[in-house]
């Protein structure tokens, strides 16, 4: 039998029902599914929450203890989720429990990472390949990608009728907004949508418009901080030609000029004349289409979803075949990183 996944998170974007489903259907559930390696269940705290007014930690153990691997997406601040200490409870009986950040550039965020550690098996960061090194207990971090949803995010060789997107919100965002207005007012036009937070856009829309797009931008910036935005392995995987403000995240993952276009995030001047380029002369349009061909074959063969979760299971000691209960009780499973 396959192993068996249980994810401990939100069901709606910001554990807010009006925001819609959070993006770790397609991330997370529906990457994990479509590459058949496990079967899975959820407990959604914060609808376990609203609908029974208390956390859902006898849930968490109850549940917790028949599976073979527990995914948690911990949400710093949010108080639906099960007390650390049930994770605890879950590890020491020999099931590895990995907690999943997409979010670890924050200095809060990751000293919150850090505090997990004594009651879990280890953390991943899906946003940075540094930001955790500065931690005392950076050995017990693993460095990934965005995994997405292979259903969705996919190339089915649509007609290219977007020249140039930009899909994410723009508020509070200036780097974004000023950029998208400057080489607006060259009459260079770019279809932007707000996403999830400000449009509310529905998943398979916002995949649509990057399959229709020759050119995407996507800007990796968080405050100060930079990412390794999930929207890279979007784009790539929808076949579109990726320009991305310059930061070293990226570089861990894709060669630029060969599998996406780096661009200064605050130049305008310089972006707008590259995107003319791209767009209005042969050779530059030639051009985008050889490295979105790039990007969407390293995305589709290096960075997918079999292997992000092929990676999770390694590194949680789970060999792909489900654990055996011995007197109804869990057999031991070796957590490594759990020191």
């Amino acid at each position: 039998m396959k192993p068996h996944v249980l994810f401990i998170t939100e069901k709606w974007c910001d554990c807010k029902p009006e925001m819609g489903l959070t993006n770790s259907f397609h991330n997370l559930f529906g990457s994990l599914e479509a590459a058949g390696l496990a079967s899975y269940s959820n407990i959604f705290f914060d609808e376990w929450s609203i609908e029974n007014a208390v956390r859902c930690d006898e849930e968490v153990l109850k549940q917790g203890m028949k599976a073979d691997l527990v995914v948690v997406t911990p949400l710093n601040g949010i108080p639906h989720a099960p007390h650390v200490q049930t994770l605890g409870k879950i590890r020491d009986a020999g099931i590895p429990v990995v907690a999943i950040h997409f979010d670890s550039v924050s200095p809060k965020n990751l000293a919150y990472a850090d505090t997990m550690l004594p009651q879990i098996s280890f953390n991943v960061v899906l946003d940075s390949g540094i930001s955790y090194l500065d931690s005392i207990h950076s050995n017990r971090y693993v460095p990934l990608w965005t995994p997405q949803d292979p259903r969705i995010f996919n190339n089915p060789n649509k007609i290219r009728d977007i020249p140039i997107s930009h899909l994410g919100t723009t508020r509070g965002r200036p780097e974004r907004e000023n950029c998208l207005n400057f080489v607006g007012s060259r009459g260079i036009k770019v279809y932007s949508r707000g996403g999830q937070r400000q449009d509310n856009l529905p998943i398979e829309e916002y995949a649509d418009v990057l399959q229709r797009s020759l050119i995407t931008l996507n800007w990796c910036e968080n405050s100060k901080f930079k990412q390794l935005k999930g929207r890279i392995f979007e784009a790539m995987l929808c076949g579109a030609c990726l320009f991305e403000s310059e930061n070293e995240e990226i570089g861990r993952y894709f060669v630029a000029g060969e599998d996406y276009v780096p661009f200064k995030g605050q130049n305008s001047e310089s972006l707008s004349h590259m995107l003319r380029g791209y767009t209005e002369e042969k050779d530059g349009i030639k051009e985008a289409i050889r490295i979105a061909a790039n990007g969407h074959k390293k995305a589709t063969e290096l960075y997918n979803a079999s292997n992000f979760w092929k990676t999770v299971f390694d590194k949680a000691g789970i060999n792909g075949h489900r654990h055996i209960d011995t007197d109804s009780k869990k057999a031991s499973v070796k957590t490594p990183l759990a020191n």
